[in-house]
């Protein structure tokens, strides 16, 4: 390998996608929201609420997709690590499935009050 070359090991790589997936979907959800708002005051004189539960559902299933990436990247760096495992990197590994979690209590509320004819 070429010397001052940086090649992540994975336990980077999974940090990396862990702080896109907690910054670039949020970000991108408000600008939508934003730019939605705008343009459907000045066309209508009012601004739907809908799209924006849209938009932000999508930026949570972004979230949620970025973040199982990053849980497995985590969990193969982590199994790499002979045992025993430190703690601090099993809490690392809880922390990265927060918006993965987030998504799937989405998913699983839509599906059970839908089963209900609630939704």
């Amino acid at each position: 390998m070429p010397a001052g070359r940086f090649v992540p090991t994975l336990r980077q790589s999974s940090l990396g996608l862990a702080v896109i997936a907690l910054t670039a979907p949020p970000l991108w959800a408000w600008r939508a929201m934003d730019v939605y708002a705008e343009e459907s005051q000045r066309a209508r004189g009012f601004v739907c609420g809908n799209p924006m539960i849209g938009i932000l559902l999508m930026a949570l299933f972004a979230s949620g997709l970025l973040s199982f990436a990053a849980l497995t990247l985590g969990g193969v760096a982590l199994r790499r690590v002979p045992a025993p495992r430190p703690g601090r990197r099993w809490v690392e590994l809880s922390f990265l499935a927060l918006p993965l979690l987030a998504c799937v209590a989405v998913v699983l509320a839509t599906v059970v009050l839908t089963a209900q004819g609630r939704l």
